[in-house]
């Protein structure tokens, strides 16, 4: 699209290197709020605009320089992640360098994500190959069986994983693995060396399954707490059975025989566009194989919580285990619900609500009625043990039980405004800017009264993975017709399957067919004027020449 102006390249590598940069900037601001009550919304809301423009700025380069795409995607990457890692070291305390922030990054992401990365380049791989593509997709499709067998084992070699040396903890753990009926698994860690990530990851497999746990959690959880997450991932591995398994691994090995036949079957069907097979075809439906594959995770989640609570029977080790992993990480405890619908995990509110209504304890809620003003002046929202009273600046009062809510939260901008947003379930809203001084004490209040919202989980709108799907093949179609502008929108609606993404998508491949009929019509009604033209033209010179 743009390879043929002079300059291109150049403007590549600047748009790859964009988005690290204002992540660095406007992490500056946000590293000198560390101490801010809603310093986990405030981050949240940075992640989500440095996200987006990262994705834009991918999207500009695949569509428009996807020659430069081998260099700028990695590019873009690295510079992306050293550009969030000033606001990391301030915010968690982290005392690693850059160097080893990077490789560690790395080695998460190949252990993570390496098996589907390879398997989505695996066709491109074998057309970029030419002659020695037998040889590339042979040797390809020969590491991805390897590496699918072996997924547990090359996970735990990537990521340097050690034994558990306390005695007393292991013993712990083993009885809750005994207790769920499941083979004895490996229980290791990983030693972040200066990094502060407190997670943990349950590794099924039909070799040993095994848990793994990062030493910021082993060390700034108490035992009860880390033997709760730890009755958590093992109710991941009794989900994740020896057949459950085998299917998974079945389906791992379809999807590498078809990533290893797309590139030959698209040279012999479809030798005009063989590339998109490569670059958008077979990706798109990886992708959302992957999704089909993940659609019932977060409520699995929710079991695995609650199936931790019988396994240990100790439901307030759980809650405040999870609740410290969350202020770890800095992570929000309420979400919006189209983030919370689209997460794999519930947010910290929804998982503490049906911890605590699955085993029988009382919700908390306010001791005493509180009251907090809009910095503006005139509206009041009040809260009390059992309902939220909001007062707008007319004078008309709404009372609003908390089980009638689906949100109640602080909603941190990305320019830095904060607003409280109640909705009820039926998707009325209500919202108000708090004063300053007030917001510590509101997220205080929040808390106290997660537990007694509703239970209902807001219904979908849309199918993501339907949407994404709709999204990928415009992109295919639209890419076809040279139509740049309109597969941009809608690979970003493939990236974030969000209402407005999709509207805009809808709205530009509306616009551009409408350009594309009335190009078709000019073009029909200049060939019936040439026509026309060379009839006349003929009739000339035949009486010219009788």
């Amino acid at each position: 699209m743009f390879e043929g102006y002079s300059g291109a390249a150049v403007g590549g590598f600047v748009l790859a290197l964009l988005p690290a940069a204002l992540r660095w900037w406007w992490g500056r601001a946000l590293a000198r709020a560390a101490d801010d009550p809603l310093i986990a919304e405030r981050l949240a809301a940075h992640q989500s605009r440095c996200g987006a423009v990262a994705g834009a700025c991918a999207a500009v380069l695949f569509i428009g320089l996807p020659s430069t795409t081998p260099v700028t995607t990695p590019l873009l990457l690295v510079a992306f992640a050293a550009g969030g890692f000033p606001l990391r070291k301030t915010l968690y305390g982290e005392t690693w360098s850059l160097a080893g922030y990077l490789t560690f990054l790395g080695r998460l992401i190949l252990a993570v994500f390496g098996f589907w990365i390879l398997l989505a380049l695996l066709p491109w791989a074998g057309l970029a190959a030419g002659t020695w593509s037998w040889i590339v997709i042979g040797a390809g499709a020969v590491a991805l069986l390897t590496w699918s067998y072996f997924y547990s084992t090359m996970t735990r070699w990537m990521l340097r994983t050690e034994p558990i040396a306390d005695a007393t903890l292991l013993e712990r753990c083993h009885t809750v693995a005994a207790k769920a009926g499941i083979e004895p698994p490996r229980f290791e860690y990983v030693r972040m060396r200066g990094g502060v990530l407190a997670n943990a990851l349950a590794l099924p497999s039909l070799r040993g399954a095994s848990v793994l746990f990062t030493d910021t959690l082993l060390s700034r959880l108490s035992v009860e707490e880390i033997v709760a997450i730890c009755a958590h991932e093992v109710a991941h591995l009794e989900y994740y059975n020896r057949a459950r398994m085998r299917r998974l691994l079945v389906l791992n090995y379809v999807l590498i025989v078809l990533a290893a036949a797309a590139a030959p079957l698209s040279l012999w069907w479809f030798p005009a566009h063989e590339a998109y097979v490569g670059t958008i075809i077979f990706p798109a439906a990886m992708f959302i194989a992957l999704m089909m594959r993940g659609r019932h995770r977060q409520r699995n989640e929710t079991a695995s919580d609650l199936r931790a609570v019988e396994l240990t029977g100790n439901p307030e080790a759980l809650v405040s285990g999870l609740t410290a992993l969350h202020t770890i990480g800095r992570v929000p405890r309420r979400w919006d619900s189209r983030r919370e619908q689209s997460a794999t995990h519930p947010s910290l509110a929804r998982r503490l609500r049906d911890i605590r209504a699955a085993s029988g304890l009382a919700a908390p809620a306010p001791t005493t009625t509180r009251t907090f003003a809009a910095a503006s002046g005139g509206t009041l929202v009040a809260f009390d043990q059992g309902r939220l009273t909001w007062t707008e600046q007319g004078g008309t009062t709404h009372l609003l039980n908390y089980d009638a809510l689906s949100e109640l939260r602080l909603h941190a901008s990305p320019t830095g405004g904060v607003s409280l947003v109640a909705v009820e379930r039926q998707g009325r809203r209500w919202q108000m800017t708090p004063r300053t001084a007030d917001q510590q004490e509101l997220q205080a209040t929040l808390d106290s009264v997660d537990g007694r919202l509703t239970h209902e989980t807001p219904a979908r709108v849309f199918s993501a993975v339907v949407t994404r799907l709709v999204a990928g093949l415009a992109v295919f179609l639209t890419m076809l017709i040279a139509q740049f502008a309109v597969a941009f929108v809608a690979l970003l609606a493939v990236l974030s399957a969000a209402p407005a993404f999709l509207n805009a998508a809808a709205f530009a491949a509306f616009v551009a067919g409408a350009v594309v009929l009335r190009d078709a019509a000019d073009a029909a009604s200049m060939g019936r004027i040439q026509n026309s033209n060379d009839c006349i033209s003929c009739a000339l010179g035949m009486a010219s020449h009788p």
